[in-house]
């Protein structure tokens, strides 16, 4: 069964209007929706959502929020040991370099929560290559394979539309 894991670019693009990815966001949220397909983020957004107070005040970060709320994602909780086990196993297989670390825990985040797919507009950071050597450490240690992809891509491999 599918579960679908949000890495914060989508949320932004889903809470601002103004974005250039936000009707497809919001177009890829609602089949996800209308076909009961759970979409889920993890701990690392709440980073997130203090650094984009940080950068561009409490009222954007608020809007990050309202849009989890809004669109009903659901914000899961996890175990910080298991979620810091996993991010230092895929260091220790060099999957990815330290600028990578928040990445490398939204990475983790979606195997701990046991999502098939995990979506991203940034594909520098969340692309085929990384996810390789993602799915090399989780296939070692028992854990899911995960998809990797952006909205449109992802979209066409659940057929959502």
């Amino acid at each position: 069964m599918a579960k679908v894991y949000l890495d914060t670019s989508v949320i932004i693009a889903l809470a601002n209007p103004e974005d250039s990815f936000h009707r497809v966001s919001l177009r890829f949220i609602r089949g996800l929706q209308e076909q009961r397909i759970a979409s889920v983020v993890g701990p690392p957004i709440l980073l997130e959502v203090t650094k984009a107070t940080q950068r561009r005040g409490l009222k954007s970060a608020l809007k990050i929020v309202q849009a989890i709320d809004r669109y009903r994602i659901e914000l899961a909780t996890l175990d910080l040991g298991q979620l810091l086990d996993l991010v230092n196993r895929y260091f220790a297989y060099k999957v990815a370099g330290t600028k990578y670390r928040i990445d490398l825990l939204h990475y983790a985040s979606a195997t701990l929560l046991n999502c098939s797919h995990l979506v991203s507009w940034d594909k520098k950071h969340f692309n085929q290559r990384i996810a390789e050597r993602i799915n090399r450490v989780n296939s070692l240690s028992s854990l899911i394979t995960l998809k990797i992809g952006d909205p449109i891509h992802t979209e066409r491999s659940l057929k959502l539309g």
